[in-house]
């Protein structure tokens, strides 16, 4: 084999590198992923020049899946992923790769293209770029998550056997064909046949990819669905639990009072009794918590964090009108407090100046709406994607669900939330209509205008 089917070899490689690439850079790499990178790329460059040369002259035929298994060594090795993922990544570029080349033979097949060979290399390198791109933008950057496909062994092997079948065995079928039926190559009606068979392949490589892409993202929302039930039965066995501490709490913490006053009618007292008792009952005032805003699952959730913010120097202040909110599901007015109220104890307790350490919590109703206000301060930058800010946390795919949690809620009962951050602060707002009462409202301020 010549030189020059080599340099075709080492470019068939070079548009496959490049089409997996997009596919891999959003996977999580390995420590020393970049060994991995250059010696699959020295290997592949030897493979094009010499090993496949060599292979061909001796009638064997194995230079598709030479390059396929690469690659496939490639992803595994570089990045922290399945073996399937690392098959799901090489089959996903394979079909780019192939789109991009029909794209390119259709174009020159019917003479869309200039004849001369500088200008049709620009073309070659343009048209390829530009299918790389779209992919990107379309399939490649949507499908990964957290650094992984998390793909099963079933659809990873299917995968691939759809590629190999479309990108070698219908390319061989096509030509076979084609050859089979004696119509002279150059004829316009072997072009047209030829061109119908590099649509036919455009059409399959982007169906396989978009149907991947709806898969991939129906999987991400069924796990979203997943992680929001599991979050709810959690936080149902929560508010449990919690009511149960809270009133055990409650009963020993009355207990307590009753006894040292008890103690301290005792004749005899002396000052070294009276100042261990001073001191008893300094401890017992943090259990000192107990809340009653009218709304049984807003007592147990603003006692527990209040508690916990005593007991951990965070100032706590909270007016709540509990009532407002009787219309609420029990489970799912705890849920929505807890979660607000976890994001804002995990950002104040970062700061190191206890006097910043604040976290405030206004909960009322106004003109037939449900008012909540969270407030709180927070240390560093804070970045939003979208309408939401992004969770600090390195693990992305188990975090971060807080504030989608409490919109999910929110949403539920037609109601509004936003979230804003200014000098420091971080405010979360959530206005909620009151079964009925706002409508109402609404209807009686449009009779009174009337008159």
């Amino acid at each position: 084999m010549s030189w020059q089917q080599g340099l075709n070899d080492l470019s068939y490689c070079a548009e496959l590198f490049l089409a997996v690439f997009i596919y891999w850079i959003f996977l999580k790499k390995r420590k020393y992923g970049w060994v991995y990178f250059a010696g699959g790329s020295l290997f592949l460059v030897i493979c094009s020049l010499w090993i496949c040369p060599f292979l061909v002259s001796r009638g064997i035929h194995l230079w598709f899946f030479l390059v396929l298994f690469t690659f496939l060594v490639f992803c595994r090795g570089s990045a922290q992923i399945t073996v399937w993922d690392a098959m799901y990544c090489t089959a996903c570029g394979y079909a780019t790769q192939h789109f991009a080349s029909s794209l390119y033979i259709l174009l020159f097949q019917f003479e869309v293209l200039p004849g001369a060979d500088s200008v049709n290399y620009w073309i070659y390198v343009l048209v390829y770029f530009c299918v790389y791109l779209v992919f990107f933008l379309l399939f490649a950057r949507n499908m990964a998550e957290e650094g992984s496909y998390g793909v099963s062994r079933q659809n990873a092997v299917s995968g691939v056997a759809v590629i190999i079948f479309i990108t070698y065995f219908m390319s061989i079928l096509t030509k076979n064909v084609l050859s089979c039926t004696g119509i002279d190559a150059d004829s316009q009606t072997y072009s047209i046949m030829f061109g119908l068979c590099q649509i036919y392949a455009l059409f399959v490589c982007f169906l396989f990819l978009w149907v991947q892409r709806v898969q991939r993202q129906e999987l991400q929302t069924q796990r979203l669905l997943e992680k929001n039930e599991a979050m709810w039965k959690q936080r149902q066995l929560q508010y449990r639990l919690s009511k149960e501490n809270m009133d055990m709490m409650n009963r020993k913490y009355h207990d307590m009072k009753h006894q040292i006053a008890a103690i301290r009618r005792m004749e005899g007292t002396s000052e070294e009794r009276g100042e261990f008792l001073n001191e008893l009952q300094k401890m017992t005032e943090i259990y000192d918590s107990n809340v009653d805003t009218g709304n049984e699952a807003l007592d147990t959730i603003l006692m527990e964090k209040g508690l916990y913010c005593k007991m951990h120097q965070i100032t706590w202040n909270c007016v709540a009108d509990g009532e407002a909110f009787d219309f609420m599901d029990v489970i799912d007015l705890y849920t929505l407090i807890g979660n607000a109220l976890d994001n804002a104890i995990e950002s104040v307790e970062k700061i190191r100046d206890e006097e910043k350490r604040v976290i405030s919590v206004n909960i009322e109703k106004k003109e037939g709406f449900g008012v909540l206000r969270f407030k709180n301060c927070f240390e560093g930058e804070l970045k939003f994607h979208g309408s939401l800010p992004v969770t600090s946390k390195g693990d992305r795919r188990n975090h971060g669900y807080g504030l989608k949690s409490i919109r999910q809620i929110v949403e539920k009962y037609q109601g509004t939330m936003s979230v804003k951050a200014e000098a420091s602060v971080f405010f979360l707002y959530i206005v909620i209509p009151v079964a009925g009462e706002a409508m109402e409202m609404k209807n009686g301020k449009q009779i009174s205008k009337g008159k």
